[in-house]
């Protein structure tokens, strides 16, 4: 169960300040829950009341058509509708002051204006969903916890692990839906030395975002990652694990990494990028594109990262419905970069909603529901298994012990029979995440959640 928590203000100035006046380029050239949080804010919402309150959309915004009102009359006297009113003859010359900040023409999301300034942050605006990535640009500081379980295809596409390191020894049997379709080898594959039928990990992750105006922030995030190996398979018969003995005929003991382990921890791979507004209309919705970069900095045969750089951009949404429901959403490119075959883009897209359930001036309450889909477009995952048409050959004994292992003859060649690489392309993952975000105060919060997978 992921589970999220925000620091206070206070801590994510100290820190946000540090990142200003020490390096505020490193940001941009350095390298799933505690999850995203509130943002700092100059001040409280309303006057007397210092902690995040929900706020009323735009008048005339089309999501949220404004109520009819009428111009205050005097005693006696009769009210004057809208359409009558007296034109203000002295019309704030300021476009981006409060007090027309809200009314911003349809047409007009460029022209960002609103009374709480993003540049600082403005914890009612922030996004209420966990999974998702926040399209409002603010100052935060996170840290986040995130438990994962029973993964199997760990290697597909490189996404989260690098490939199986067996399939860079030599030619393996490459499968598309079952059928043996070919030859595969990945000589860039860094992947772990063992072969998990079920991996689970665990990620602490910091992260700091600095917003550099009203639509522009920077960020990094720098992941800790513990594996747990499970149901393990390992060609060198010395780094055997005893309860899964599987010897085979292709031992390539001067390429294996001795005393492999089965319980790895430490730094996984940095990441960091800037997000932009492109439709910031200050408290009802927001369009922003975001950049991300991941950095090779855990060891990917140790399972702390992919072993290869890579990009992700993406669009994010945030959109106000009404004064308690919240609607976001994010469309995302995965791509790898310098990467062997194994690699391939994956798409990520979701959508979300938060409800304020319950709503005071010192505490709020958001139920979230996420729907988060992960399409492979192209790349492999390793497999251990049987290939329909192998047989079993005696091989040189290892050891002292008789090396059996499944072999494939395809086209004249000798391959194994019993592990190799399948296509990837097209597998789809939805995941479905139920959690709650419970907002303290003025800056602070917490979120946990629940993931069910299919």
């Amino acid at each position: 169960m992921p589970f999220r928590l925000m620091k206070s203000r206070f801590l994510g100035r100290i820190v946000a300040s540090a990142v200003i006046a020490a390096a505020p380029w490193s940001l941009a050239s350095a390298q799933t829950d505690v999850v995203p949080a509130s943002a700092w804010h100059s001040a409280a919402p309303y006057p007397n009341c210092p902690c995040p309150a929900p706020i009323q959309a735009a008048p005339g915004s089309p999501w949220m058509p404004g109520a009819e009102s009428t111009t205050p009359a005097a005693p006696g006297t009769t009210p004057t509708p809208p359409s009558a009113a007296t034109p203000d003859l002295n019309p704030n010359p300021n476009p981006a002051t409060p007090e027309n900040a809200a009314e911003t023409p349809s047409g007009q999301d460029f022209n960002f204006g609103g009374s709480q300034g993003l540049a600082s942050g403005a914890g009612t605006f922030t996004s209420p969903g966990g999974y998702l990535d926040d399209a409002i640009p603010q100052t935060m500081f996170r840290l986040r916890y995130e438990a994962r379980y029973g993964i199997n295809e760990f290697d597909r596409a490189q996404y989260m692990y690098g490939t199986w390191r067996e399939l860079g020894f030599h030619l393996h049997p490459l499968l598309n839906n079952g059928t043996l379709q070919g030859t595969f080898i990945d000589t860039k594959a860094r992947g772990s030395q063992i072969f998990a039928t079920q991996l689970d990990d665990q990620t602490v992750s910091a992260y700091m975002e600095v917003a550099l105006d009203k639509r522009l922030s920077v960020f990094a995030n720098v992941p800790e990652r513990f594996v747990h190996f499970r149901g393990t398979v390992e060609d060198d018969a010395e780094d055997q694990n005893p309860k899964s003995l599987d010897q085979k005929l292709f031992p390539e003991t001067g390429k294996e990494v001795p005393g492999a382990k089965l319980d790895t921890g430490g730094l996984s791979d940095i990441d960091f990028g800037f997000k932009y507004a492109l439709i910031a209309r200050a408290d009802n919705r927001y369009v922003t594109f975001q950049f991300r970069t991941y950095s090779p900095t855990g060891d990917p045969g140790l399972g702390q990262g992919t072993g290869h750089w890579s990009v992700e951009p993406s669009l994010l949404l945030f959109q106000r419905l009404t004064d308690r429901l919240v609607l976001q959403g994010q469309l995302t490119d995965w791509v790898p970069i310098s990467a062997g075959p194994g690699a391939g883009n994956v798409i990520t897209y979701g959508a979300g909603l938060g409800y304020d359930v319950f709503k005071s001036c010192k505490l709020r309450v958001t139920p979230v529901a996420e729907f988060v889909g992960w399409t492979v477009l192209n790349g492999t995952e390793a497999f251990d298994g049987t290939i329909p048409g192998s047989t079993v050959e005696t091989g040189t004994p290892i050891n002292g012990a008789a090396n059996t292992a499944t072999v494939l003859n395809a086209n004249g060649l000798t391959l194994p029979g019993d592990h190799g690489a399948t296509n990837a392309s097209g597998d789809t993952i939805i995941n479905a995440k139920i959690g709650v975000r419970t907002y303290f105060g003025e800056a602070q919060d917490v979120y946990t959640s629940a993931t069910a997978t299919r």
